[in-house]
């Protein structure tokens, strides 16, 4: 049943790049492990930047994270050679199509209880740790922490666009920000497998 599985949320500042990707990234190993009957896994936003920007829900993921989910599929169905092509496939898929689908979401709109929290950013730990209703001990976070490098990137590249007088980025520059949301997902999978293996 639903309600007898442990539920994992995964947090960080918008919930369109890093715990959308680490949350389905999860339920991936899980999957292949003989593992998802045990634990639900849901991803949300803290709501605002470390700046204490508000941020919108209902959000898709990030546009060029999307663009990257190609190469992003190509990477999963290359990394398990350990377990069978039908069970990669599925499972596969089913990542992909949850990154398609998804839409963010506030830390409020979370249905309690929470067992486990694993916060991606490096703020608002407090605000996680009150509206989710844990302790320190089911609250993970330097471990999993990421900078937001994907996104620097992609302002960079937009300011330089501004700067320029430019009303849109050259073709280099839009592969520049893919592979920025590429080499992002590379490094929270790295992430995804440490934590899995502690389930």
């Amino acid at each position: 049943m639903e309600s007898s599985k442990k539920k994992i949320v995964i947090v960080c500042s918008g919930n369109t790049c890093r715990s959308p990707v680490f949350a389905a990234g999860l339920k991936h190993k899980l999957q292949l492990k003989k593992k998802d009957h045990l634990y639900v896994v849901q991803s949300a936003a803290v709501g605002m930047t470390g700046d204490g920007e508000k941020l919108q829900d209902g959000c898709p993921i990030n546009e060029y994270l999307r663009a990257a989910l190609p190469k992003i599929k190509e990477e999963l169905l290359n990394a398990e050679s350990e377990f069978s092509d039908s069970d990669i496939q599925s499972s596969v898929k089913e990542f992909i199509n949850e990154l398609e689908r998804h839409k963010s979401r506030n830390l409020k709109d979370v249905e309690l209880p929470v067992w486990k929290v694993v916060a991606l950013n490096g703020s608002n730990h407090w605000l996680i740790q009150e509206t989710l209703k844990v302790d320190k001990d089911h609250f993970e976070s330097k471990e999993y922490y990421t900078n937001d490098s994907a996104w620097d990137t992609v302002q960079n590249i937009e300011k330089k666009v501004e700067d320029e007088n430019r009303k849109r980025m050259t073709s280099d520059e839009i592969q520049e920000a893919q592979n920025a949301y590429y080499k992002q997902f590379v490094e929270l999978m790295g992430k995804v497998r440490r934590f899995a293996e502690t389930l």
